[in-house]
């Protein structure tokens, strides 16, 4: 008899532990599903941040292409004529295609600056959320918080990086 009951115990403390198992898998999957979704919302701010900055850096420093102008010609016969008149569509088309190189390369320029402090204040974002965790860690650890558990909650969501 007592073995049975003693067998039933641990079939109950089997599922218990199957059940905070599987409430444990649930909440790990709504944390990855919210981080997920507030990934993509970050993203897609970023994105537009990043066109409305560079859209404002073009209007403060347009881009400035010179005109090339076409030598004269002397005496103007049909075939001089239709000479000028490619060489004008050429010098055009070369020009347009100068302006938007220029553009193409400005819009660039002003995108990796916009990342490049976009980064220095993840940077900056980074070493203050470091300084509170180790100080909620120290804190943790003086009310006796077991090292162990530390470095439980550590890997589970850090993998062990922090």
């Amino acid at each position: 008899m007592q073995s049975i009951t003693s067998h039933h115990h641990q079939q109950q403390q089997q599922q218990q532990r199957q059940q905070q198992q599987q409430q444990s898998n649930l909440s790990t999957q709504y944390i990855d599903q919210v981080v997920d979704t507030e990934m993509k919302r970050v993203k897609a701010n970023c994105q537009r941040e990043e066109e409305q900055f560079v859209e404002q850096m073009l209007l403060e420093n347009p881009i400035v292409v010179e005109r090339r102008s076409l030598s004269p010609v002397g005496q103007s016969t049909q075939s001089t004529l239709q000479l000028q008149q490619q060489q004008r569509q050429r010098a055009e088309s070369c020009r347009r295609s100068r302006i938007h190189n220029k553009i193409k390369k400005a819009k660039m320029k002003f995108r990796h600056k916009f990342m490049s402090n976009k980064l220095m204040q993840s940077i900056s974002m980074l070493k203050c959320i470091q300084k509170l965790i180790d100080q909620a860690e120290m804190q943790l650890q003086s009310q006796g918080y077991p090292q162990q558990q530390l470095e439980k909650i550590k890997e589970l969501y850090c993998g062990g990086g922090l």
